[in-house]
């Protein structure tokens, strides 16, 4: 007799232990349809993409405009730099024509540098916009074009500098 009452005991031990689990019902979400999930129910238009404040189109102007134009400048030194350096090509570090087309090198990595900070105006300002979920195409597009300013100054760097070690 005490078997047959043991699984009894058991099972009543367990549901009693399971209905202590339960909690109610309010902090969790119901499982019942919601309306926008039945056929035929209303649909909303999608909120319109963000588009960019006027301001910062602003920043991002003025962003582009100085990297293009510490870029003409690169743009404008680069050919007195190389031909500095194709003149101070083998000569030793105490040879003042070396010292000019090394300076010459540097004006070129300040330039760059310049340009560098444009990139970093508009990443802080794409920032703040994702952060704002405001709309970033027009950061984007303006960072591809100061980064390809920016590789383009790198590679006229590189030219240069491959000159000293001829």
């Amino acid at each position: 007799m005490t078997k047959a009452i043991l699984p009894i005991l058991t099972s009543g031990l367990v549901a009693a232990l399971l209905a202590g689990c339960a909690q109610s019902s309010d902090k969790y979400p119901s499982l019942a349809i919601r309306p926008a999930e039945r056929v035929g129910a209303p649909m909303t238009a999608p909120t319109p993409a963000p588009t960019t404040s006027a301001q910062a189109f602003e920043r991002i102007k003025a962003a582009a405009e100085a990297a293009r134009a510490v870029h003409q400048q690169f743009i404008a030194r680069q050919p007195d730099a190389l031909r500095r350096a194709q003149a101070a090509r083998g000569l030793g570090m105490d040879d003042n024509r070396r010292a000019a087309a090394e300076i010459a090198l540097s004006d070129l990595k300040s330039l760059h540098g310049q340009t560098a900070l444009s990139l970093s105006d508009l990443d802080r300002l794409e920032f703040e916009s994702a952060s704002t979920f405001a709309a970033t195409n027009d950061i984007n597009a303006a960072q591809a074009l100061v980064g390809e300013i920016l590789s383009r100054q790198t590679a006229l760097m590189d030219a240069v500098a491959k000159e000293f070690q001829r």
